[in-house]
C-alpha cells in the first residue's frame, strides 16, 4: 500500500464530515477546469468557499421579498475519473451544500441552508498539452448547468483557469469564475478561485420568467442579484494510470 492511500481516505472522510456538520454551499467550480494530465486516472478533491449576497436593485422588484446583504459559506467534495480512448474526457460526481445568513437580521439566525448531489461529464475539445478546453454538463438534485472549462499552463504545472456556466441552481443563472491551480507535494494541487454568480433578476425583464420559476423552487436563495465569492480547494490523485 502506498502512502497516498491513507491520506486519500483521510481527505475523503474530512470532506464528508465537513459536508455533514456544516451543510455549506457550492459556489466554486467543481471539479477545477484543469485537465487530468498526471499519472493517475482518478482524482478526489475538497473545497471551502465563502462570499456575500447583494441586492443592487432599486424600486419594485420581480420578487416581493427584499433582503439585506447576506454572508454565504459553503463546501464541496468531489471525485473525477479520466475516461474515453485517450483519457482526456472526464466523468465524476460531487456533494455540495450552502448556508446563507442575512446581516441585517437581529435574531440569532436569519438564513437558509441547502444541499445538493450530482454528477458531471466533461468532453475535451482540445488536445494541446499547454491548454485545455472542454464542454461540461452537470446535473443532479436540484440543479442543471452547462459550462465551458478552460485552462492555460503558465509555468511548471501551474494552471490559470475559468469555467463560465449557464444553468439553474441554488445560486444563479450565470457563473463567472477565474482561478489558479498550483501543484503541491506528491501529485497534490491547491485550487484558488474568485468569481461571481449572477441571478436572473439582474438581467431585468429578460430574466423575469426564469426568476419567477427559480423563486418557486429555491425560495430564499433567489433574493440576491449578485453573489461574489472566494474559494480554496485541495485535489489529490488516486491510483496509478495503466
Amino acid at each position: 500500500m502506498t502512502q497516498k492511500a491513507p491520506l486519500a481516505r483521510l481527505l475523503a472522510l474530512g470532506g464528508i464530515a465537513w459536508f455533514i456538520l456544516w451543510a455549506c454551499a457550492p459556489m466554486m467550480t467543481a471539479p477545477p477546469a484543469t485537465p487530468m494530465t498526471g499519472a493517475s486516472p482518478r482524482e478526489v478533491g475538497f473545497s471551502a468557499h465563502g462570499g456575500g449576497g447583494l441586492d443592487l436593485s432599486s424600486g419594485e422588484r420581480m420578487i416581493d421579498e427584499r433582503s439585506g446583504p447576506a454572508v454565504l459559506a459553503g463546501s464541496t467534495f468531489w471525485i473525477r475519473k479520466a475516461v474515453g480512448g485517450d483519457k482526456r474526457n472526464q466523468a465524476g460526481g460531487f456533494l455540495h451544500a450552502m448556508m446563507l445568513q442575512e446581516t441585517t437580521c437581529r435574531r440569532r439566525y436569519c438564513g437558509d441552508g441547502a444541499w445538493g448531489i450530482g454528477g458531471f461529464y466533461r468532453k475535451a475539445l482540445s488536445k494541446a498539452d499547454s491548454s485545455h478546453s472542454g464542454l461540461q454538463i452537470s446535473a443532479g438534485y436540484p440543479f442543471v448547468t452547462l459550462g465551458v472549462p478552460l485552462a492555460w499552463a503558465v509555468r511548471n504545472g501551474w494552471w490559470l483557469t475559468t469555467q463560465p456556466r449557464l444553468g439553474v441552481g441554488f445560486t444563479s443563472m450565470v457563473h463567472l469564475p477565474v482561478g489558479l491551480s498550483v501543484p503541491i507535494g506528491r501529485g497534490g494541487r491547491i485550487d484558488a478561485e474568485f468569481g461571481v454568480h449572477i441571478d436572473a433578476q439582474a438581467l431585468g425583464q429578460v430574466g423575469a420568467p426564469l426568476a419567477r420559476i427559480r423563486h418557486e423552487i429555491y425560495d430564499g436563495f433567489d433574493h440576491y442579484q449578485y453573489m461574489p465569492y472566494i474559494g480554496l480547494g485541495y485535489s489529490l490523485p488516486l491510483g496509478a494510470r495503466k
